[in-house]
């Protein structure tokens, strides 16, 4: 228990995920800081996985406050660190329990959207994944180019979680909603027309990255090495895109300058470049958790 003497200039209730970092980030700036919990951990905790742009976020946390430990939960690289109730999520699957009864195939769920009819999940993934996509290189880049505190959260507080708050995502989106939304999934009739209206609008949006076209055309993976010479492309097909798709993401960025920020993050979070830190006495540096107290009760 923190004892009734000591005063601190914050208090946070709660030690997860949230309140923990929030703590380092504070307690790393020169506050005091003290976090009651009423539980211990490692424990069960709803929301049990991280998504990119949540470990993404982290690692800009981690840079933009100066709280390497942060950093932690933005890489595979960081697991042998980390502690023993870790893994990898290889999916997103949901099952419906009901007490008694055993479960029922149809009732369950791996990240399908719509639920009815897997031909227009077929091509309605593609847009789910295009807003994740789209939304964590929007991240990357604004932590890439920021520079400072300031200039990122400007940027970042304007974002809805998918998209990376690129209008024309939004209305390829709201466009391909409504189709979903109108059409009968019990209809097959129906459903091959939107699926072809669907297909006609991917196929009418230039800025569609390569690798989501393979997926278009049938494609169930992606090979191993996703590097190919193609992303340095001067065009649609390269990795910045042109147009509004580039001046939205990357700014006035040059092909190079993005180059040398993946490579120098390539570097800087490889396993190799994390144990070498490790070797050299990373983790006897003051911490941030230096300045701060948690009180179980």
């Amino acid at each position: 228990m923190a004892d009734a003497r000591e005063r601190y200039d914050v208090a946070i209730i709660g030690s997860g995920i949230s309140g923990s970092s929030l703590g380092a980030i504070l307690a790393r700036h020169g506050l005091r800081v003290v976090i009651f919990e009423a539980g211990v951990h490692p424990k069960f905790a709803v929301g049990e996985s991280m998504i990119l742009e949540t470990s993404e976020t982290m690692r800009a946390m981690a840079e933009l406050f100066d709280v390497p430990e942060l950093a932690f939960f933005s890489s595979k690289h960081y697991l042998a660190q980390i502690g023993a109730s870790h893994g990898l999520k290889r999916h997103f699957s949901f099952l419906h329990h009901e007490e008694g009864r055993p479960q029922e195939l149809r009732r369950s769920l791996q990240a399908v959207i719509p639920q009815s009819n897997y031909k227009l999940w077929s091509v309605y993934s593609i847009l789910w994944l295009l807003g994740a996509y789209t939304e964590y290189v929007k991240l990357l880049s604004t932590r890439g180019r920021a520079r400072s505190r300031a200039e990122y959260f400007a940027v970042v507080q304007t974002l809805r979680l998918v998209g990376g708050g690129f209008g024309e995502f939004k209305a390829l989106a709201d466009r391909i909603d409504a189709i979903i939304e109108a059409v009968d999934p019990c209809d097959e009739a129906a459903v091959e027309r939107a699926v072809t209206e669907i297909r006609a609008l991917y196929d009418a949006t230039p800025w569609i990255p390569w690798a989501f076209r393979q997926l278009l055309a049938g494609r169930n993976h992606l090979p191993r090495n996703k590097l190919r010479l193609s992303l340095l492309r001067q065009s649609s097909a390269g990795f910045m895109g042109e147009g509004a798709f580039r001046r939205h993401f990357f700014g006035d960025a040059t092909m190079a300058e993005v180059a040398r920020f993946f490579a120098s993050e390539s570097v800087k979070y490889s396993a190799s470049a994390l144990t070498l830190r490790k070797r050299l006495g990373f983790r006897r540096r003051p911490t941030a958790l230096n300045r701060v107290r948690v009180s179980r009760g």
